[in-house]
């Protein structure tokens, strides 16, 4: 007995955990998150060993390309534009985990994976019109996509910077893939952004700044990830209000993949597996405010008044098209609609 007290004492000096496998997991997401996810996986598998390793997306996929191959071996929370990328580029397994098939009619109208399996979308958040309750009365707030381009709003917005932010650049693409998904060409997909562009005031690379400007009246309205806007709610802005357009809206989205060099592919397939686990699913929806792309969480464990009663209504989202073809629409967006008209 005394033997195997200073046994596991030792192992515990030394910093080992007497688990078999590491499981290294990419990740941006909170940490809360993090450690809900690590107690409660390494509870299931008393085998695995999970690590978390921050970095952003941009040193996560350079990594993955290096010819050493990447550090991790689970890409989780990662852009969904960013998993197409890396997918195309190799570096991917592919695997198809049991919860992708519990809810496979939201998950298709999401565009949940690439076909392949070899990336899932775990985490989505719809673009809302967000505005200042106090500055901008719910009877004069826009309820759709059609009202903003009403003569009132020219000048009264202040929208994310396409080419330098993510939400920015993935909001310009979803819109370009709508009017193309209704009918329309390139040509029409960018009439409609410079129509938008009158509505803008002034772009910039930070949410804090349009929320700034919001609460003191310099903009009336933003279009902005619900996620981000319940943020800002509960952390003071409790004037901030926002509508989910109501013939529908896109989708910002994150996911999960497994590296292709893994050598611990068994751990990995059950850390993606876990994140559909009842649990997790509320988990994340606390933790991050996104909400899971499969799955229901239990909305009666989140705290009174967590976000705003306000169903939406999903966009189809082309991820695929959106990976081969964003950056060239920024650009053409920089020249033909901000460089005419500003």
């Amino acid at each position: 007995m005394r033997r195997t007290i200073l046994l596991t004492c030792a192992l515990v000096a030394c910093g080992c955990s007497g688990r078999e496998t590491t499981l290294v997991v990419r990740t941006t997401l909170p940490r809360d998150l993090r450690d809900f996810v690590e107690k409660s996986f390494e509870a299931k598998y008393l085998d695995i060993n999970l690590r978390f390793s921050v970095r952003d997306d941009d040193e996560s996929f350079a990594e993955a390309q290096a010819e050493r191959g990447a550090s991790f071996d689970v890409w989780w929370g990662a852009s969904a534009i960013g998993l197409a990328q890396a997918a195309k580029a190799g570096v991917l397994q592919a695997y198809r985990p049991s919860w992708v098939t519990a809810d496979a009619d939201r998950a298709n109208l999401l565009g949940a994976s690439d076909g392949d399996d070899r990336w899932h979308v775990t985490l989505v958040s719809p673009y809302v019109i967000a505005f200042n309750r106090e500055q901008l009365p719910l009877t004069r707030a826009p309820r759709d996509w059609i009202d903003l381009f009403h003569f009132r709003w020219a000048e009264e917005a202040h929208f994310l910077e396409p080419s330098t932010t993510e939400d920015g650049a993935y909001l310009l693409g979803a819109l370009i893939v709508d009017v193309m998904r209704e009918g329309g060409d390139l040509p029409v997909a960018f009439d409609r952004l410079a129509r938008l562009d009158t509505r803008a005031e002034r772009y910039v690379d930070d949410a804090r700044e349009i929320f700034r400007a919001l609460e003191s009246g310099d903009a009336l309205f933003t279009i902005l990830p619900r996620a981000v806007v319940e943020e800002a709610r509960h952390s003071g802005a409790d004037w901030l209000h926002y509508r989910a357009p109501e013939t529908g809206t896109p989708v910002v989205a994150r996911g999960v993949g497994i590296m292709a060099g893994t050598d611990v592919q068994e751990a990995a397939r059950r850390f993606v597996e876990h994140l559909g686990a009842a649990e997790v699913l509320t988990a994340r929806k606390r933790f991050t405010r996104w909400e899971p792309s499969h799955g229901a969480v239990a909305m009666a464990d989140l705290p009174p008044g967590f976000e705003l009663d306000q169903p939406w209504t999903p966009h189809p989202l082309a991820i695929d098209t959106l990976a081969a073809e964003l950056h060239g629409w920024i650009g053409r967006w920089s020249q033909d609609v901000r460089g005419a008209l500003r």
